[in-house]
């Protein structure tokens, strides 16, 4: 698949989640993806990259959110 192509894919995606998102009037949404995790660490595969996606979606903490450093840690204990 070209990067063109990956890339409006991707767009209209983005663009699909905008819109089933649109009845809620008040909200903030955070969108963290595979191209964020691997701009911490280029050696991940894609696999692993979910595998952190996953770990923090499923364990994250409301009173700190996620950062680049919560990133961070799910990148090291998906390389264990």
């Amino acid at each position: 698949m070209s990067m063109g192509l990956s890339k409006y894919m991707l767009l209209k995606e983005i663009e699909d989640l905008k819109k089933e998102l649109a009845h809620y009037k008040n909200n903030c949404t955070i969108v963290w993806m595979i191209e964020d995790v691997k701009c911490r660490d280029d050696t991940l595969t894609d696999e692993q990259c979910h595998d952190v996606l996953y770990m923090m979606e499923q364990k994250h903490d409301a009173t700190i959110g996620i950062t680049w450093e919560t990133i961070d840690f799910w990148i090291e204990e998906v390389k264990e």
